[in-house]
């Protein structure tokens, strides 16, 4: 029993060690000032979509494309209308956008698209761009976007991550705390790796890419292509920033169906991104040394759950087998509580940073730390699907950014 009281003690170690790890790195992010850049001479943007069935908001991101206060001579919006049965093309093309229709359904992912995107407009423009940018269908770009990434890429960036922000955030619970999610990767690891010189998380879309980091083309092969992607620019000694006044727009889900669905995208991603790229990681740290280092949390988040979660079940099944059943119930309790409290203080400098409310968030306050845990169960499904399945995420939300910023303002 002392055996497995030390090895779940061991087990639970690896939780603590990894929150006081994002727990350093709130504390950096949430006490740094914004970084501004310089006004920079405009680079020659192809802008990338990738859209399947996405005629309910495609246009309004063309939209707001068409307004970005940037010449427009210098950027080129192209749409990969990969399997699409609707509108989608018709409305790109409308729209003024070089449309590339594609099917293919062994070939349906994100990754898939981008493949073949980026392909195309290397061999229809050789040389024609600086940079590449690229966006989902559902995103929103604000006016000063592509200012504010060239001016970032001339710092001597490779890749620039613009500042992710939920168009839909209030709907309800569950669209907050994806919103919630987001701004803690923004303030709690993109900021603060930044400042540090650290390779960022490039999640999601909204960032641009100098097109000779692009020669090669766009390579990934999971269903995590964002984190995938992330690995190979710090395997390749890349250097990713921050441009946190580069604000574009994206839709969250708003019920627990698609929610879980996007969840369990990443979780089963993760475990792809880790049997690909952590030998190759671990063999690179000699030469690459934090840059590579940086990227494990994100490689093995999977099995930081895991191993953390069945630490706390083992600890509990030690106390009730030696303690009894009420012994067990108040750790489960304690447990619980543990875990707000260690995600409380994070919480609140995300609310500072954002001036937020705390009474005005209860839902994000006393739930996302749950929310976060919940890549334990997901894990453990995930880590026997072999061959997990990409599941397109259907959006919906028909917001404008002339809506936004007039909120906004």
């Amino acid at each position: 029993m002392e055996l497995l009281n030390l090895i779940s003690s061991v087990m639970i170690a690896v939780f603590l060690l990894y929150s006081l790890w994002i727990l350093i790195c709130s504390i950096v992010g949430a006490f740094s000032p914004k970084m501004h850049y310089p006004p920079a001479p405009p680079y020659r943007f192809a802008v990338l979509i990738c859209a399947r069935n996405e005629e309910a908001v495609i246009g309004n991101l063309l939209d707001s494309l068409s307004k970005q206060e940037y010449p427009k001579d210098h950027v080129k919006v192209f749409v990969v209308a990969h399997n699409c049965t609707d509108h989608t093309a018709d409305i790109a093309r409308a729209k003024g956008a070089i449309v590339y229709e594609r099917t293919d359904p062994e070939e349906a992912t994100k990754g898939d698209a981008l493949r073949y995107g980026v392909s195309q407009i290397n061999q229809d423009f050789p040389g024609s761009f600086d940079a590449l940018c690229l966006f989902d269908a559902d995103n929103l770009a604000s006016h000063t976007f592509l200012s504010e990434i060239n001016a970032a890429l001339h710092s001597g960036a490779d890749v620039v991550k613009g500042c992710l922000i939920a168009k839909n955030a209030h709907i309800n619970v569950i669209s907050e705390l994806f919103s919630t999610y987001w701004h803690q990767i923004l303030l709690f690891q993109n900021l603060p790796h930044t400042v540090m010189g650290l390779p960022l998380t490039i999640s999601g879309t909204g960032f641009a890419v100098q097109m000779e980091t692009m020669k090669g083309g766009w390579n990934t092969a999971t269903m995590l292509e964002d984190i995938e992607f992330s690995v190979q620019l710090a395997l390749q000694g890349k250097k990713s920033i921050l441009a946190p006044y580069a604000k574009f727009y994206d839709e969250q889900p708003t019920d627990w169906k698609t929610g879980l669905r996007q969840r369990y995208r990443w979780a089963a991603g993760n475990f792809q991104v880790q049997r690909l790229y952590l030998t190759k990681l671990l063999k690179a740290v000699p030469s690459k040394g934090a840059s590579v280092i940086r990227m494990l949390p994100d490689v093995l988040i999977n099995p930081i759950m895991l191993i953390s979660t069945g630490g706390f079940l083992l600890k509990g099944i030690v106390i009730g087998a030696s303690d009894g059943l009420m012994a067990l119930l108040q750790y489960l309790l304690f447990s619980f509580l543990l875990v707000w409290i260690i995600f409380l203080p994070l919480m609140l400098m995300l609310f500072y940073r954002e001036k937020m409310h705390p009474l005005k968030h209860l839902g994000s306050l006393f739930l996302f730390p749950y929310f976060v845990m919940l890549s334990a169960p997901l894990s453990i499904i995930t880590l026997f699907d072999r061959h997990p399945k990409w599941k397109q995420i259907p959006h919906r939300d028909a917001t404008t950014i002339d809506t936004i910023e007039k909120t906004d303002c």
